[in-house]
């Protein structure tokens, strides 16, 4: 007979998408251990598989492009907060930047972010800086002005 616990679950017990691995190992009660499939349902979370649950930067969200590669359709997920791209970034196709209410990427002068996937996001700003923000070809149906403030 196999004894059960049950107790209150803590995001230590989820493990997140890294966008390229599809699927984890975990330990079972039983002392063995079982593969199971990640949830993608809501994406990369950017900030806290990437970004050390601190850093919104460049460095973060290059690491996680890197991480998803160009074949993997994935949503990055940019938590609320101010994000510095104070280099080039270009969001591939296959990659929708998801930007909730608060989150601001903010462009340094002479930098341009270029986005060629599609951006999921509300009438709200979601840019900022002296930088440049480029849309791809066909990667949004519309801009709004909204997004600069």
């Amino acid at each position: 007979m196999t004894t059960l616990y049950k107790g209150e679950i803590a995001p230590s017990d989820f493990k997140l998408w890294d966008g390229a691995t599809g699927t984890y190992d975990r330990n079972t009660d039983t002392g063995g251990s079982e593969t199971l499939n990640r949830m993608a349902w809501a994406g990369v979370d950017v900030l806290e598989l990437f970004g050390n649950k601190t850093n919104r930067n460049l460095a973060a969200i290059s690491a996680a492009l890197t991480r998803i590669g160009s074949s993997n359709k994935v949503p990055i997920w940019l938590s609320p907060g101010t994000w510095t791209i104070d280099d080039d970034l270009t969001i591939p196709a296959n990659v929708s930047l998801c930007l909730p209410p608060g989150a601001l990427l903010t462009v340094s002068s002479a930098k341009t972010l270029t986005v060629n996937g599609s951006i999921a996001t509300g009438w709200y700003q979601v840019f900022s800086g002296d930088g440049s923000i480029v849309f791809g070809d066909g990667s949004i149906p519309c801009i709004f002005p909204e997004w600069w403030g």
